[in-house]
């Protein structure tokens, strides 16, 4: 790992930086302290890191009620809507950094954001919020304040949020969750359709908004699918190994089991393709490289291709594919132009 080229958000994303700012594991803490003091030109940046992972222990905030309850709910409705939020860019100074903290905190940078809410009105009622989306081409992993850890896939985007005793992820996209257990309060992962319900266990959910799938795959532990939005509501409970998928054009549940190799790997840098139609195969390459690709031609309808591509590029990708399939590409930087030859 090349820590000299880290700025602020890899400092923050960073798992075991993470672990010596909460004091998580002494051994982190000396190898950090010990890297620090070697590399001062990369102090500054990493104080700022670390005074923004702090900021979710925060406590006592003397904030104006009725602006708590305005920005609330502004909060609130940025996640039922459909649009893609607005950033704010990165904090450049300490100084602004701490004004906005004492009223709201709120920090985006590079898709990173986090604010903190505490009145003295509310007795010990505290909100917790923390939202992280990913471009197309970048992968993530998060730790969340209760201890959850969270590999969120490009193209993605979550919010999480601490609230009544209830541990709430409202997710767009794809995202792996290792729940910290803790049975005073639920973990559940909100998504357009469904909602998954966990204590302490480890499970996928795919929910991008083009696919006609919603899907929920376990790993360990238990869940709980429930459909969410229409009349009559369906629930599952997940052993490991198996996997809920709701099916956006009849709003049905269905049931069964999955190979983790195949729809886990996305974890682990592998592209995987199960009698993947030629839509499928463009949407996946697009999110996973970060490129748009613009198309001439079309291949044979019952075109489908299985494979599976271990931290391969995005040429030596689209070069496999041309061995089995007649057509031509180019690569100009994030474009891509495909051209089927067709007869």
């Amino acid at each position: 790992m090349n820590y000299q080229d880290y700025n602020v958000d890899d400092f923050i994303n960073d798992e075991s930086f993470q672990s010596y700012v909460f004091d998580i594991d002494p051994k982190n803490e000396l190898f950090w302290k010990d890297w620090l003091l070697k590399n001062p030109q990369k102090q500054k940046e990493a104080e700022i890191a670390r005074n923004i992972l702090l900021s979710f222990s925060i406590k006592g905030l003397d904030i104006d009620v009725e602006k708590y309850n305005h920005d609330l709910s502004r909060l609130q409705k940025a996640i039922s809507d459909k649009k893609e939020s607005k950033h704010i860019s990165i904090v450049k100074n300490l100084d602004f950094f701490w004004k906005v903290a004492a009223s709201i905190l709120l920090f985006l940078g590079l898709g990173y954001g986090m604010s903190y809410f505490s009145s003295q009105e509310y007795g010990k009622k505290e909100i917790t919020v923390l939202e992280k989306s990913n471009p197309k081409g970048r992968k993530s992993k998060v730790m969340l304040p209760d201890g959850s850890r969270v590999k969120l896939n490009a193209d993605s985007y979550f919010k999480y949020e601490e609230v009544d005793n209830k541990r709430n992820v409202y997710l767009r996209g794809e995202a792996f969750f290792e729940v910290s257990r803790d049975a005073s309060r639920p973990f559940t992962v909100y998504t357009e359709n469904i909602s998954t319900m966990a204590l302490g266990t480890s499970f996928n959910v795919r929910a991008y908004p083009e696919d006609m799938v919603t899907q929920v795959y376990l790993s360990t532990g238990k869940v709980e699918v429930k459909t969410l939005g229409n009349d009559k509501c369906t629930k599952l409970t997940l052993e490991p190994g198996s996997r809920a998928g709701f099916h956006k054009d009849d709003q049905s549940l269905s049931f069964e089991d999955f190979n983790p190799e195949n729809a886990l790997a996305w974890k682990h840098g592998t592209i995987v393709f199960e009698k993947s139609d030629f839509q499928e195969v463009k949407r996946l390459l697009e999110r996973w490289y970060g490129v748009d690709i613009e198309v001439n031609g079309n291949p044979e309808p019952s075109w489908r291709i299985n494979g599976a591509f271990e931290k391969e590029s995005l040429d030596n990708v689209l070069s496999s594919i041309h061995f089995t399939t007649p057509l031509d590409y180019s690569i100009s930087k994030d474009k891509v132009k495909i051209n089927f030859q067709n007869k």
